[in-house]
């Protein structure tokens, strides 16, 4: 077994709808809270503020949930949050940030832009994003997470929050490190899909990396029964 806690189960998906987005909401906003609170371990006089959110395949949800926990701490009035895409292979997803930026974490890697150009500000108070793959082409996109980590210094100097949408670990990819280097990791696992060896491998390589794993998220839960007769379990 894992053997990490469970902070957070998102809402279920039924007959492939999913919650009410009020309650979706409300549910993002506890697990922010769940999150600071797994946070233990941690001397008095230290805080999260960067935290990463992976998984141990792709697939799993990581980039929504990510993406709607920096809603819920922006909207908490946690101060400035920032969003980090740090998949600089992929092009920015429509559906979580609607106007592509120009600019990525992929440029900021590639010294072709200052890090704080690649900020986007968006319609939600106290929120802003960065892309993972800017201008540079595909196959000249180079990710170095000794580089991420030392940006990832710039924008705490800046943001009150940092939250950090991890890829999948690989053994090319460097997220393992990268994670290592956060204030905290949180492991999104895709329920009833997911390998359970694949995310004891990936657990073992993050407390490995000196990660402080702060907790799981079951993500994508399905109910197989009608409302009701849960109700009456």
């Amino acid at each position: 077994m894992l053997q990490e806690v469970v902070i957070a189960r998102p809402p279920v998906i039924a007959n492939g709808k999913v919650a009410h987005r009020g309650k979706l909401s409300a549910h993002y906003r506890a697990l922010v809270q769940r999150i600071q609170a797994a946070n233990l371990g941690a001397p008095s006089t230290e805080s999260i503020e960067t935290i990463g959110i992976t998984s141990c395949a792709p697939g799993a949800g990581v980039s929504t949930v990510s993406f709607n926990i920096a809603v819920a701490a922006a909207r908490a009035f946690m101060g400035p949050v920032l969003y980090i895409d740090a998949d600089i292979t992929k092009k920015p997803n429509r559906r979580l940030i609607p106007h592509s930026p120009t600019l990525g974490l992929a440029d900021v890697l590639a010294d072709s832009a200052d890090p704080m150009d690649c900020v986007v500000k968006t319609q939600i108070d106290n929120l802003s994003v960065i892309a993972g793959r800017g201008t540079a082409k595909h196959d000249e996109l180079s990710f170095d997470p000794f580089k991420a980590a030392e940006v990832l210094n710039d924008y705490k100097c800046q943001f009150k929050l940092v939250i950090v949408d991890v890829p999948a670990p690989t053994e090319l990819n460097g997220s393992i490190y990268l994670a290592g280097k956060l204030d905290g990791v949180v492991l999104v696992i895709e329920s009833e899909l997911s390998d359970g060896r694949a995310a004891l491998r990936t657990k073992q390589r993050l407390v490995e990396a000196n990660a402080n794993l702060l907790g799981v998220v079951l993500n994508k839960r399905r109910k197989h029964m009608p409302n009701w007769l849960y109700k009456l379990l």
